[in-house]
């Protein structure tokens, strides 16, 4: 197997690698601006009533903030296979993932646009799981129809399984019987 995926290891220890042909999905480009938005319009308002004395300070403070949030959303990807969802987070700082999330463990899907998800082309995708817990793709390009996809294969996953055949044999003793 080819030793440029990313590697890591899930709870057994045991090495997890993203296979060859999983669709690769990123972030919209400027979800590194929306993540942080709250705290750049805090800093801005902070300036306006002069909390904070200069742009010089402001500026620096932005370009603070947003240098890392750029950066994880470059980094993060999800990559999609026929059994597993693969989450690689984006983190600057440490070296995480990826995550394998089988589609088995998927009991719920959902779908969020945020304030602003339909009229910029993001969406984020909500995952509940057996045992519980939720997770969010979040800032997963509209393009990409993700819900549909988890959903054909949370179904396939869930669809009971196709009868046995019966032998042969065991059909032929019963229509003797019935003559």
């Amino acid at each position: 197997m080819g030793t440029d995926a990313p590697q890591s290891q899930d709870q057994t220890g045991k090495k997890v690698e993203i296979p060859e042909g999983a669709i690769e999905i990123r972030e919209v480009q400027y979800s590194w601006l929306w993540r942080p938005i709250w705290g750049i319009v805090a800093l801005l308002a902070a300036f306006s009533f002069a909390i904070i004395p200069d742009p010089i300070s402001l500026s620096f403070l932005i370009i603070l903030i947003l240098l890392p949030y750029y950066f994880y959303s470059r980094r993060t990807r999800y990559h999609l296979t026929e059994e597993s969802l693969f989450y690689q987070p984006g983190y600057v700082w440490k070296s995480a993932g990826p995550f394998e999330l089988p589609f088995a463990r998927i009991k719920q899907t959902g779908v969020a646009y945020g304030l602003f998800g339909r009229a910029l082309g993001y969406q984020h995708v909500k995952l509940g799981f057996d045992n519980g817990a939720t997770a969010v793709l979040k800032f997963i390009p509209m393009e990409f129809d993700v819900l549909k996809y988890l959903n054909e294969r949370i179904s396939e996953e869930d669809a009971p399984a196709p009868p046995a055949e019966t032998e042969p044999q065991a059909l032929e003793d019963e229509s003797e019987n019935a003559e």
